[in-house]
């Protein structure tokens, strides 16, 4: 089951699904903030907000797809490490 959400990228798998990345609590955390923000704010928000947005979207996505867990983990542990410091 994937989370349908009004914006027009594809669906990262919510974390209640079972994907390896989703019982990573940093994946989950920005994954939350994701959602929120698609479901709040979304195309009323400003372009650099958006695009911030956008780029969390990839980064999970590419984390999601990752198979190995030690390079997934490291993934996300970058990508936690760029939207804690440019939240």
């Amino acid at each position: 089951m994937t989370h349908a959400s009004r914006s027009s990228f594809p669906a990262i798998p919510h974390p209640q699904d079972d994907g390896p990345a989703a019982s990573n609590p940093q994946f989950r955390a920005m994954r939350d903030a994701l959602l929120a923000f698609e479901r709040d704010v979304a195309f009323a928000a400003p372009a650099r907000e958006r695009a911030f947005f956008a780029a969390l979207r990839t980064q999970l996505m590419e984390a999601a797809a990752q198979l190995e867990p030690e390079p997934r983990d490291m993934q996300i542990a970058a990508a936690f490490k760029w939207f804690a410091r440019h939240k």
